[in-house]
């Protein structure tokens, strides 16, 4: 670079020139012709008349040109040109190396995304299946499981009927008895005192009350029983619904309405809405999601706690984000949370299908659910929506 910058700028040009374009070495004899009167003096002290170029070859292209001076004395020199030549041959592959391995990685780097994509592509694709196989399956199960359900409830319900007449003629029965032991006919009166003492003994008017408790719990958990199955039912027909535009500040207002005796005595809701936008969606189910995980929220609670409920838009999607201060969910366990009859809670608590349910009715409104978990300190569910 001293050598151009001194004043063969023009040589140098002419040079590089030739051998970019022949991809050959050259050799400028009259090196003194071109050289300033600042830079003569040194070449004719060094006894140097010569310059050699030599191109740098990678993949087929000049890459580079390596610059030699020689003496103007020197002339067996051609066993020097063939160790310059395999040197430039070298450092052209190391170059070509060099190149190559950029390129490599680079395209490692690319791949290494490609891949990422693809593996999140396929825990998708196999969470969709497993929940779509065990749409198939549950739907024949609720099926089955509801026909006994229905008219068992059905006897219950007919049951509850007969035995509110049943409790309406033993009054009138405890009146008759109550007037017979008042009455002065001895043997009415006898047998009256005979009926008294084995109803006592019978604890009667105990079984009557616990009579009707026990009715009306069954009927709860056979309605329970009913309102699993027809999750599944939905769960596996999810995408057969019919939709109409909802609001999901509303959708929220009612699950909170729904939901206030789990939440009214631990829990303080915070609501910031920016946004009141209308999205296409079956209502039903999308306050059948907002609750599984608001009661979740509440149950993940010990003690008291706060659950905080925003909505916003971006890029044509709604965002609905409920946030509790719970105990957190592992994170050895929080990729299983949308598996079905997946659970952590005692079997009074949870079945394990509220998640997997609320994940396929997202799913099947072309929308997104996803969940941010940090132990002692709670979870965050984030649910996106397309804006009708």
């Amino acid at each position: 670079m001293y050598l151009f910058v001194l004043g063969l700028q023009h040589a140098h040009d002419d040079v590089a020139v030739e051998v970019l374009r022949t991809g050959e070495a050259i050799c400028v004899d009259n090196l003194l012709d071109f050289a300033s009167k600042e830079l003569l003096p040194v070449l004719v002290e060094n006894g140097i008349g010569k310059v050699m170029a030599f191109p740098v070859l990678a993949n087929g292209h000049t890459t580079g040109i390596l610059y030699f001076l020689v003496s103007e004395n020197y002339h067996e020199h051609e066993q020097y040109i063939s160790i310059i030549e395999k040197a430039t041959e070298q450092i052209g592959l190391i170059v070509e190396s060099r190149i190559q391995s950029g390129a490599l990685e680079r395209n490692y780097t690319q791949l290494r995304g490609v891949v990422n994509k693809l593996h999140e592509a396929q825990d998708q694709l196999i969470q969709s299946d497993r929940l779509a196989s065990l749409g198939q399956l549950s739907a024949g199960i609720a099926h089955e499981i509801n026909n006994p359900v229905g008219f068992v409830k059905s006897n219950m319900e007919s049951l509850q009927n007969y035995f509110e007449t049943f409790a309406a003629v033993y009054c009138d029965y405890e009146e008759l008895l109550q007037a017979v032991l008042a009455s002065q006919d001895n043997a009415l009166s006898s047998v009256a005192k005979e009926i008294k003492i084995r109803r006592e003994a019978h604890d009667i008017d105990f079984i009557l009350n616990d009579f009707n408790d026990l009715l009306n719990e069954s009927v709860k958990g056979l309605t329970r029983v009913i309102n699993i199955t027809q999750g599944l039912q939905n769960f596996a027909r999810e995408n057969s619904v019919y939709r109409e535009p909802c609001c999901i500040k509303s959708c929220v207002k009612e699950v909170l309405k729904l939901a206030t005796n789990e939440l009214k005595y631990k829990v303080n809701i915070h609501e910031s809405y920016a946004c009141d936008t209308k999205i296409l969606a079956n209502e039903g189910q999308i306050v059948q999601v907002i609750l599984n995980i608001i009661v979740n929220a509440s149950q993940s609670i010990e003690g008291h706690g706060d659950v905080f409920i925003s909505t916003e838009t971006d890029d044509g999607q709604l965002c609905l984000k409920i946030r509790d201060t719970g105990s957190g969910i592992p994170e050895d366990i929080i990729d299983s949370i949308f598996n079905p009859f997946f659970t952590t809670k005692s079997v009074s608590q949870g079945t394990g299908l509220g998640l997997s349910i609320s994940y396929g009715i997202v799913a099947s409104h072309s929308g997104v659910i996803t969940v941010d978990s940090e132990l002692g300190k709670g979870t965050e569910f984030t649910i996106w929506l397309p804006i009708q």
